[in-house]
């Protein structure tokens, strides 16, 4: 029985394109960001078609959880469906495994940060990763001193007010002088404010350090909790459990850019 082509759809597009520019995103993730509103086996039905078509790559991967279900753009699925140009920005292939846990953390922070600035009305208009900044950098032959794991954009109306922020992904790989030089280099960057996401356990220990040091245009929000539930290949489920809020005195009424403090769970 011959394979019926995959007719590539609009929503194909954004997944081929969300997958590749971050390197990798979770079942969870995708289900999440492409089918907020059915089951997770309406999603899982699209991306085999899509992995038959040679598009995506499906992976298990043990970055953060044991047996996480994970895809990667394909060199096909990046040819036949974009420009060079936009070929250019896509991770292509299953990263490094060192760079695994960081990628995946980032898709996650990204999804709450969407719902989470939808809520005042803001829309994300800008995100790169790592590779992407750091490619910036030395075309405008800059320091790569301090280059974040991603960076954000988000505004609430053309031409109205703009948010725009870079992220440190620390998943407790800084300690002692590391941590130090770290902070000292952000101190450094005000042109913009930097979203800390650490380790849950982290958080407090951030909070004070930043607080130390005086770093104003900084804030420190907890990594998600990674669970899985029904068995090694079960359901991955990702929650934050520590929000940064405050009063909304100003940026906007946005709380998260405001004093850190506890607001308690928030699902993604």
């Amino acid at each position: 029985m011959s394979i019926k082509p995959v007719i590539c759809t609009k929503r194909d597009l954004e997944i081929l394109s969300f997958t590749g520019k971050a390197g990798i995103a979770s079942l969870a993730q995708l289900h999440q960001r492409f089918w907020p509103h059915a089951l997770e086996s309406a999603a899982s039905s699209r991306l085999r078609r899509l992995e038959k078509a040679g598009w995506i790559a499906s992976h298990w991967i043990d970055a953060r959880t044991f047996g996480e279900h994970a895809y990667t753009i394909t060199k096909i699925g990046a040819r036949e469906n974009f420009t060079k140009p936009e070929r250019d920005q896509f991770m292509v292939g299953l990263p490094l495994r060192c760079e695994l846990k960081h990628l995946l953390y980032a898709q996650d922070l990204r999804l709450f940060l969407e719902n989470y600035l939808a809520s005042y009305n803001f829309d994300l208009v800008k995100w790169q990763n790592e590779r992407e900044i750091r490619g910036e950098q030395i075309k405008r032959n800059r320091s790569r001193d301090g280059i974040p794991d991603a960076r954000a954009i988000f505004t609430n109306q053309p031409g109205g007010m703009r948010v725009a922020f870079d992220i440190e992904i620390d998943t407790g790989q800084y300690f002692g002088k590391m941590l130090t030089r770290k902070l000292d280099a952000y101190a450094k960057q005000v042109d913009r404010l930097i979203l800390w996401a650490t380790l849950p356990g982290r958080v407090k220990r951030l909070q004070s350090e930043i607080q130390v040091r005086q770093i104003s245009h900084m804030r420190v929000i907890g990594l998600p909790v990674v669970r899985k539930t029904g068995g090694s290949y079960g359901k991955t489920t990702t929650t934050f459990d520590t929000i940064p809020i405050g009063d909304t005195a100003s940026s906007g009424g946005i709380p998260l850019f405001e004093q850190p403090a506890n607001l308690g769970r928030a699902s993604v």
